[in-house]
C-alpha cells in the first residue's frame, strides 16, 4: 500500500496518539490508538512564537489531496 499525499502547503504535521489513553478530550481512544496527517504552514524562523490571530470572515483556502493505493 502506498499513499501519495498532494498539497500546496508548506509542510505536513505527522501526529500520532500515543498520548490518548481513554481520557481527556477523546476519552473513546486507546493509547496508541491513531496518527492524524495535518497540511499546514511551516513556523517562521524567527524566535518570534506569539500568538496567530485568525480573523473571522477571512477565507483560506488550502488544496489536499490524499490518495490511498493498494
Amino acid at each position: 500500500m502506498s499513499m501519495p499525499k498532494f498539497t500546496d502547503a508548506q509542510a505536513v504535521i505527522l501526529y500520532s496518539g500515543n498520548h490518548f489513553a481513554h481520557n481527556g478530550v477523546a476519552p473513546a481512544i486507546p493509547q496508541y490508538g491513531g496518527i492524524t496527517m495535518e497540511a499546514q504552514t511551516a513556523p517562521e524562523t524567527s524566535a518570534d512564537w506569539s500568538d496567530i490571530t485568525l480573523l473571522p470572515l477571512t477565507p483560506r483556502t488550502r488544496h489536499i489531496t490524499w490518495q490511498f493505493e493498494y
